[in-house]
């Protein structure tokens, strides 16, 4: 069979005949998307502590309520910690940071740009007495509702991620730079670290798929993964940058996760504060660092400095994340040329332990049992692995709570300038519908043989070393259903989804029994899904489907049941039975299994 290799360009002209979905359109289709959840979040829960919806990419089950509720402490502590009088928070979800900081402040304004959100806090708002608080409706690029408000703080926390390019990114922090108070302080929170994308993606398939996978199809799934990305991961050094871009910017810190709990939120995510115009940052030379590879038993000699009370700052550097390392060794080991080529040598040489690796939330227990302030960051040289910790007086703390000195500055910030940033939404939406485009095109001019039968899309053609494409490094057509488990469409309304989910997915041949979210899809392609099947079946489906229906049936059979017990009840049938269909449906905990708790 025919088979089209095809490699997208990586600067999509911005016109309205360049990429399938532009930066507003992609806005618009995570507001439908997210006012459908939050539609179903209204009707369940404590609606001030509403974790619905925030599932494993692991298992697709709800992140344990204990571990969430750590993540929230944690996070509003650090709020709290900037010492917010007038808050401005963007993309404030349902106010689960809301309704925990703004009885500490004069005022709180949060927006956000699903409706159904704002209705479920204003419903609260009488109750709890949180007479400071404003909502605002409106896009988080719209500033022009805060002309006449000034803050001291602005938080975006879990929202950067559904931004649909660095640029939207950008003008959303110089809005905010400009218009936050001398001395103010901009909270980023919850971002998706660039660094540390391919060793996330390793995670879940070592979880989903097991340990058995030949190195080369990790290879595959990884880069597909990557590719097809739709949401905004950040390089850390995305907002070192920042200092160099803004005056005002002078101080960045970053920093990991908080909490003893290891999931993909404590694991593969980090905070951002930028601080503006003036900081008491001590300075670095007061600082006394020692190499934590360097010794023998750096643990017990950390102990005891910090015990004694004459010691003064004290830095660590390089030291292994005992959280990631795995996850970080097999990453490398599969882009090395002389990598393990079989499951059983690659699992060898993944799970071996580092030395001296050691857990982020270690050093933070150490320095409150010695009444020290911790910051965990980067370290220069190996940001996506080693971190380097900062421990300063608690009483220095109390003086000058801004007074940390961001590790990255001391070391990061003289690292060559990154040229890619972030990850491109606005090119994954782009290569999502690019198959069925080219597919269409060549139709038209070509007679059907000549038309190839599977598009495999790239990232970039693999060469020999005499620079010729290399064809047996050529990947085949991926996701395909293995044949064992193949189930072919029985009815004409199986076939049509059949047709539509293989058109979205650019995949040759789709079973019933697939789910969409396994074979790659993803929030926003399930969104072309819902539009295809209510442009082709209108009637048949006698009313439009919704993007959570798709949510809860995944799978052609589950959705075809689905619309036959619909069609059936509007014609006035009992004949079919709903029992069948409630076990196929997924619940509202498990159908965002791929939102990948970013709300």
């Amino acid at each position: 069979r025919l088979v089209a290799y095809v490699v997208p360009p990586h600067d999509l002209p911005e016109t309205h005949t360049g990429p399938a979905d532009t930066s507003s359109t992609q806005v618009e289709q995570w507001q439908f998307v997210w006012d459908g959840i939050y539609t179903r979040l209204n009707e369940a829960g404590d609606p001030t502590s509403n974790f619905n919806g925030w599932n494993s990419s692991y298992t697709g089950k709800p992140i344990p309520n204990d571990e969430m509720q750590a993540w929230l402490n944690n996070t509003v502590n650090r709020i709290l910690q900037l010492q917010p009088k007038r808050i401005l928070e963007i993309g404030c979800g349902v106010g689960l940071l809301l309704y925990r900081i703004a009885p500490h402040c004069e005022a709180y304004a949060a927006s956000d740009f699903s409706n159904e959100a704002l209705q479920m806090i204003s419903e609260q708002m009488a109750r709890k007495g949180l007479g400071n608080v404003n909502l605002f409706h409106n896009p988080a690029d719209d500033f022009r509702i805060f002309d006449h408000l000034r803050f001291d703080v602005a938080v975006l926390n879990s929202v950067v991620q559904y931004f649909p390019s660095r640029n939207y990114l950008m003008k959303i922090l110089d809005e905010l730079i400009s218009r936050i108070a001398e001395g103010g302080k901009i909270f980023i929170g919850d971002v998706r670290n660039l660094a540390l994308l391919d060793a996330f993606y390793w995670d879940i398939l070592r979880v989903t798929h097991g340990e058995s996978l030949p190195p080369i199809d990790q290879r595959r799934y990884i880069a597909k993964r990557r590719i097809m990305e739709s949401e905004l991961a950040i390089d850390p050094a995305f907002f070192l940058e920042m200092k160099q871009r803004h005056p005002r910017v002078c101080h960045v810190s970053l920093c990991h996760k908080q909490g003893e709990h290891h999931n993909e939120l404590t694991k593969f995510r980090y905070d951002v504060v930028l601080y503006l115009d003036t900081a008491d940052a001590i300075p670095p030379d007061s600082i006394k660092w020692f190499d934590w590879l360097e010794h023998e038993s750096p643990l017990e000699m950390l102990t005891d400095i910090l015990a004694d009370p004459q010691s003064g700052p004290i830095g660590v550097r390089r030291i292994p994340n005992a959280r990631i390392q795995r996850a970080v060794r097999a990453n490398r080991l599969l882009k090395s040329q002389n990598g393990p080529s079989t499951p059983e040598s690659f699992r060898r040489e993944w799970s071996k332990e580092m030395h001296h690796a050691a857990d982020p939330e270690i050093f933070r227990q150490l320095g409150a049992a010695h009444g020290w302030v911790v910051d965990v960051g980067f370290n220069a040289d190996e940001p996506d692995f080693l971190m380097d910790v900062i421990f300063q007086r608690l009483h220095d703390e109390k003086a000058h709570p801004i007074a940390r000195m961001p590790i990255s500055e001391m070391n990061v910030v003289s690292k060559p300038v990154l040229k890619e940033y972030t990850t491109d939404p606005a090119r994954a939406a782009y290569i999502v519908g690019l198959p069925q485009t080219l597919r269409t095109a060549l139709q038209a001019h070509l007679q059907e043989y000549m038309v190839p039968a599977a598009f495999v899309v790239l990232d970039s053609l693999p060469l020999t070393p005499n620079g010729k494409v290399d064809r047996k490094a050529l990947p085949a057509p991926e996701y395909q259903t293995p044949a064992a488990t193949y189930v072919a469409p029985h009815t004409p309304t199986e076939e049509a989804l059949v047709k539509i989910f293989g058109e979205v997915l650019a995949m040759e041949r789709v079973g019933v029994n697939d789910n969409f979210f396994d074979m790659g899809g993803n929030s926003l392609s399930i969104v072309r899904v819902a539009n295809l099947i209510n442009q082709r079946l209108k009637m048949e489906i006698l009313e439009e489907i919704s993007v959570i229906t798709l949510f809860q049936y995944p799978t052609i059979s589950s959705l075809g049941e689905y619309l036959k017990l619909k069609q059936n009840k509007t014609n006035g049938s009992d004949a079919e039975s709903e029992d069948a269909l409630n076990e196929d449906r997924i619940g509202l905990d498990s159908m965002l299994k791929n939102f990948n708790q970013e709300n």
